[in-house]
């Protein structure tokens, strides 16, 4: 899945009330990331952080291991954290 496809996903997830932001966001994607990671944050504040790791954690194109922004660090006992540079975007069960 490719970075535009994914905030395609996200905006539509979000719903028409954040339609301006997502367009803005879809024709910005993947020129540039912080469009995408503001709909990130704001997909993470609406519907918490949990069901972004449920639903974006296996988006291997928005990770640095694929080529992407953001890092992703797994601990033995199954707790996930999604950071940029040194901010926490969420954190999680897997």
């Amino acid at each position: 899945m490719t970075l535009k496809e994914i905030a395609e996903s996200l905006a539509t997830e979000l719903g028409p009330s954040h339609k301006v932001f997502s367009s803005y966001v879809i024709k910005q994607t993947p020129k540039r990331t912080m469009p995408l990671l503001q709909l990130i944050e704001l997909y993470v504040k609406l519907k918490g952080q949990q069901a972004f790791i449920e639903s974006y954690l296996d988006k291997s194109s928005l990770y640095k291991e694929e080529g992407g922004f953001l890092t992703r660090s797994c601990r033995c006992d199954g707790s996930i954290t999604v950071s940029y540079g040194q901010s926490v975007i969420t954190k999680g069960q897997i």
